[in-house]
């Protein structure tokens, strides 16, 4: 909730909503909030009411074309909130056929050699979501080894995080195995596991200098998704964010695991 008080808007506490009006049974109602009353009208967009407008001048008897203007601003509000879902929503959609479509087109180009695919496929993947990609495979089933493909910034960089095979703590590899769904966990066991620079440059005692700026991402909380092929799982991507960045949202999530179930068809 946002208020203007004809100086400036600033964040409120959201009033408490009264059942009839929440669920649309009225459309608008005089709710007391610390003893002054407001005016409130719902914010409806079909049939599901998304918000509302507040009005409070305590000395105000509302008349019947004040409410029907109220009426009227809140329609236009609600369609302008509305459009900007939808807008978004395609925005989402788009990205997520674009991102797809350029997957396949990678594991298609003949130009780009097998080695080559998978670290170009997490070099899109990392800079379509504005966010590090990482890509590991296991190298045998039930054996704790993973294999580094690639780790990319959102610039398209290689990160030189990981730079050899090595072997996942036990509780990693039990966490890791039992992906099923993208899940969030921290990286520092596999940062420690790889001897990677990294854990150097993100430990309290480091005097090295930090040239990748890796004291700026947050390896305590890494979205890890699972890839699988041929019914297997046979890897898992590592999401990276800085320090600072909004939490990644569900749809984000989806987006992530659609995307990992078209490398899955890649590897097959």
């Amino acid at each position: 909730a946002y208020e203007y008080d004809r100086v400036g808007t600033i964040p409120v506490a959201p009033l408490p909503i009264p059942a009839d009006f929440l669920d649309g049974r009225v459309t608008n109602k005089v709710v007391m909030d610390g003893g002054v009353p407001v005016m409130m009208e719902a914010m409806r967009a079909g049939d599901r009411v998304v918000g509302y407008l507040g009005f409070s001048d305590p000395e105000r008897i509302w008349t019947e074309e004040e409410l029907e203007l109220i009426s009227s601003v809140t329609d236009q509000v609600a369609l302008a909130l509305d459009n900007a879902r939808l807008f978004e929503e395609a925005q989402r959609n788009e990205r997520q056929q674009v991102l797809i479509s350029s997957v396949l087109q990678v594991a298609a180009n003949p130009d780009i050699t097998s080695d080559q695919v998978l670290p170009e496929i997490t070099r899109i993947l990392a800079q379509g979501l504005d966010m590090v990609v990482a890509f590991f495979t296991f190298l045998l089933p039930d054996v704790p080894v993973v294999h580094p493909h690639a780790v990319v910034d959102t610039a398209g960089q290689a990160l030189p995080i990981f730079d050899r095979d090595f072997s996942l703590p036990e509780e990693q590899h039990i966490f890791l195995r039992g992906l099923s769904h993208p899940e969030l966990g921290p990286m520092t066991p596999l940062l420690y596991a790889a001897q990677s620079p990294a854990i150097l440059a993100v430990s309290e005692n480091a005097q090295e200098s930090d040239e990748y700026g890796f004291q700026d991402y947050n390896f305590s909380r890494v979205l890890y998704v699972p890839v699988s092929s041929g019914g297997v799982q046979s890897g898992f991507l590592a999401m990276i964010q800085r320090h600072g960045d909004i939490p990644i949202d569900p749809d984000t999530r989806e987006l992530a695991q659609d995307l990992a179930n078209q490398i899955g068809v890649v590897i097959d």
